[in-house]
């Protein structure tokens, strides 16, 4: 299941649903070349500052991690 909805998450992994999110889809997306760090970079800037709520310290440090990789 894809969701950003906290309490749909919570209720899905009761259910033992696998739940992905807003940062697996971007990595799928940046892993089959469809996006580039560059565009991840911009749409994170664009949702930070429309008040997305998502865990910044840890897309960052993703993104990090992908742009280092050969």
């Amino acid at each position: 299941m894809l969701t950003g909805d906290k309490n749909l998450r919570q209720a899905a992994e009761q259910e033992n649903v696998v739940v992905k999110g807003t940062l697996w889809i971007v990595e799928a997306m940046l892993t089959q070349q469809l996006i580039d760090s560059q565009t991840v970079r911009r749409a994170y800037q664009s949702m930070k500052q429309k008040g997305r709520r998502l865990p910044w310290d840890e897309a960052e440090k993703r993104l990090l991690a992908i742009e280092a990789k050969p």
